[in-house]
């Protein structure tokens, strides 16, 4: 391994491996937890948050997936796209 050329490709490395390492232990508890729980990406998390403050104009695909996953699983079906967009931005 090469040594770091400045401070900041040092200070770089050490937030990229912060936060790689912050997001694998997530993932293991979430693992980990019951079935019935439902997990979402961080990526989901934050389009479902674009999704409901536009009033769902913004919409990719990730919502969409998100959405979809929540609706399979759930015995709910009187909620909204807009109201699942909350729920999923909230558990972030």
């Amino acid at each position: 391994m090469r040594e770091p050329q400045d401070l900041g490709e040092t200070t770089a490395m050490g937030t990229a491996s912060s936060v790689l390492g912050s997001y694998s232990a997530s993932q293991e508890t979430s693992q980990t937890a019951s079935d019935s729980k439902r997990v979402y990406s961080p990526q989901e998390v934050e389009s479902a948050r674009f999704y409901f403050s536009s009033g769902g104009l913004i919409e990719d695909a990730y919502i969409v997936a998100a959405i979809r996953r929540y609706r399979e699983s759930s015995t709910d079906g009187n909620l909204s796209d807009i109201e699942i967009a909350h729920l999923i931005s909230s558990t972030g």
